[in-house]
Formats: C-alpha cells, sequence, structure tokens
C-alpha cells in the first residue's frame, strides 16, 4: 500500500500509548488493592450477566505498510461460566477510514476475563481476533484494481469495568493488528468505548 498511500509515521503515538497502558495498569492495580479492604460499592460489583455488547472507536496506528486511520467497532460476546469473568466468544464488526482509504472487517474474537479483586466489577482482558479484512482506496484511478482482501488476525489487551451489572466500559490499551494477503502490514489499535451486559 505504500505506493499509494502517503508514508505516515506512528511511532511517537505507538510509544504515548505504551506509557498510557502502563500508568492505567498501575492505576488498576492501586484502585483494586483499595477495593479489596473494604466494601464494593454497588455501582462497580462483579458482574452476573453472560452477555456484552459494545461499540468502540479510537485511532488505528501504522506500524507498517497500512494507512493511519480512524476505527470503529461494533463486538458482540458470551461468557461460557454464565457471568462476566472467564472465557468468552463474540464476533465483531469494524469499520476505519482515513489516509485515502477504506476498511471493513469481519472477524471472531476470543476473551479471557480476569477479575484480579473478587466482587469488583474490575476486568483484565487478554483477546484474540481472527477475521477478513478488505481495503479500498478512495481515489483509485479507472481500469486499477486498489481494493486489497487481507487475512485479520489481531492480539491486545483490554481493562474492563462493569457499571450497575448493566453498563460496561473499556480501553483497549495494547492491539497489535498483523494482516495478510495481498499485501503484509500491521498496525496498533488503541479503542475507548462503552456498552452494555445482558
Amino acid at each position: 500500500m505504500r505506493h499509494i498511500a502517503h508514508e505516515l509515521q506512528g511511532r511517537p503515538a505507538a510509544a504515548l500509548a505504551r506509557r498510557c497502558a502502563l500508568m492505567f495498569i498501575i492505576a488498576s492495580i492501586v484502585v483494586g488493592a483499595a477495593g479489596s479492604a473494604e466494601a464494593v460499592p454497588r455501582v462497580v460489583r462483579a458482574s452476573t450477566r453472560p452477555w456484552f455488547a459494545t461499540f468502540g472507536f479510537g485511532p488505528a496506528i501504522r506500524l507498517d505498510e497500512l494507512p493511519n486511520q480512524f476505527k470503529i467497532e461494533q463486538v458482540i460476546g458470551y461468557h461460557f461460566f454464565g457471568k462476566g469473568e472467564g472465557p468468552a466468544l463474540g464476533g465483531a464488526i469494524t469499520q476505519a477510514f482515513g489516509d485515502g482509504w477504506f476498511n471493513i472487517g469481519l472477524g471472531l474474537r476470543f476473551w479471557w476475563d480476569i477479575q484480579p479483586v473478587r466482587g469488583l466489577g474490575l476486568y483484565l482482558a487478554p483477546f484474540m481476533h481472527v477475521g477478513w479484512s478488505l481495503f479500498s482506496y478512495n481515489e483509485c484511478p479507472r481500469n486499477v484494481d486498489c481494493t486489497r482482501n487481507l487475512f485479520d488476525w489481531q492480539i491486545g489487551f483490554e481493562p474492563r469495568l462493569v457499571l450497575g451489572d448493566r453498563g460496561m466500559i473499556f480501553w483497549r490499551l495494547v492491539a497489535i493488528n498483523p494482516l495478510f494477503g495481498q499485501t503484509v502490514g500491521a498496525r496498533y489499535d488503541m479503542l475507548f468505548g462503552g456498552g452494555v451486559t445482558f
């Protein structure tokens, strides 16, 4: 894609994202330790519902070949143990815009929600995603194929906080997204979002 997309560097933004991730993890540990010492407020108690649906948005930062874009995501998932912790499986739809490209993706996603403090609705969720992704260049010359069909693979980590056993907010601190196919590239996603549990 380098011959079509502009050469934009995402490394300073990725370094900032790593620093923010470290600060958020430290803050989560401190809050969790404080929460273990006293009764957990009802609004942040652990989830008792297996299903969740979320909407997220944020930057997809170029690491190699792929364009910098603004990304949005819709996800639905189910926890096998019948509540908010443990393994979960679901589906994700993503759209991204920017740098002259449009991108849409479909995939399956697996999470494992770890509850660091008993009774607290804070979960640390590593995940893996596999699927398909289509890139299309907005200003393609006539008779030139400006689409790219790619295998979409992603690994990442997102802290989640359940609110009132009905809502959820998350911050995807770490997500490396390699893509393979008609071209090969990678980028770093850092999404924010929220949703519902049911």
